[in-house]
């Protein structure tokens, strides 16, 4: 029988369709559906439900890989509690020994790259994203199914968060306010939402002060799959510095991930993640913006 430390685990955060396939039934594998649309967040169900890659279980980014949002004082897409998120692991028959890929439809965009991070930040090490989403999965001509899978769960034994990985709002207005220089932040909004010419998804327009912007779709190439680890090296060194802690952040903590995961794709140290993002941001009452 295949054990889960027969799966290889891989330098690089992502997976190939083919290195999937190939995998498909060993022990110790476990797949997780993410798409997610924002303008129809319970569509995605029903396409999970209709075909899938065999063997995914389904995660919700509002309902599985969020807290509700209650007040919006936390952000958008609040982190899970650890009591609830650990629950949700176990129900998908994951632990730390596990071997977890994750997709959504093509970029990971949406809810595969923060499903990525949450799994990593919950200590489960050996969690990759596939490479094209399921768009490629199926340009390629590999099986769909669906059928509900059987799953046994897990114990969790020892998982918890990494708080370590994240930076809370405080944090970051304390650097502003005594003018200190020690986090450099990155803006994963398009540049028109950044220079605070536009925003369809909250009251105010801006981005954080101090922050640069790196709109997440740049880390992808013409065919909607990742640059090479070379390029996104290239690109986040020109950005980031050294001397200084990474912080990266959104609208809503979700398309924060895609640049962490652009960042690792690059070999580059994991940056931390401001979760409650722009949407916290201006919830806040008087809490600085800039344009530009």
């Amino acid at each position: 029988m295949t054990t889960s430390q027969d799966i290889s685990i891989k330098t690089s955060p992502l997976i190939s369709c083919s290195e999937l396939l190939a995998q498909l039934g060993h022990a110790g594998l476990v797949i997780i559906d993410c798409r997610f649309d924002l303008a129809e967040p319970q569509a995605n169900i029903a396409e999970y439900q209709k075909n899938h890659i065999p063997g995914a279980r389904y995660a919700h980014l509002d309902l599985d890989l969020s807290a509700p949002i209650g007040d919006g004082k936390l952000g958008r897409h609040p982190l899970p509690a650890p009591k609830q998120f650990i629950e949700k692991l176990q129900s998908w028959g994951i632990d730390q020994y596990s071997s977890v890929v994750v997709y959504d439809h093509s970029s990971c965009a949406m809810a595969a790259a923060r499903a990525w991070w949450l799994l990593k930040h919950y200590g489960i090490d050996n969690v990759r994203v596939l490479e094209g989403g399921l768009k490629q999965w199926q340009a390629c001509n590999y099986p769909l199914d669906n059928k509900i899978p059987t799953i046994i769960r897990s114990n969790c034994a020892g998982v918890s968060p990494d708080d370590t990985m994240l930076v809370e709002m405080p944090q970051i207005l304390q650097q502003i306010e005594n003018q200190q220089n020690e986090l450099l932040l990155v803006d994963a909004r398009t540049a028109e939402r950044y220079r605070g010419e536009v925003e369809p998804l909250g009251p105010i327009a801006g981005h954080i002060p101090g922050a640069k912007n790196r709109p997440f779709p740049d880390n992808l190439d013409q065919d909607g799959l990742f640059k090479t680890a070379e390029d996104l090296s290239t690109a986040f060194n020109q950005l980031l510095d050294s001397e200084k802690t990474a912080v990266f952040y959104c609208g809503s903590g979700v398309t924060a991930c895609h640049n962490i995961l652009a960042s690792q794709i690059a070999g580059l140290p994991m940056p931390k993640l401001y979760n409650g993002s722009w949407s916290q941001w201006t919830k806040i009452e008087n809490t600085p913006i800039e344009t530009s």
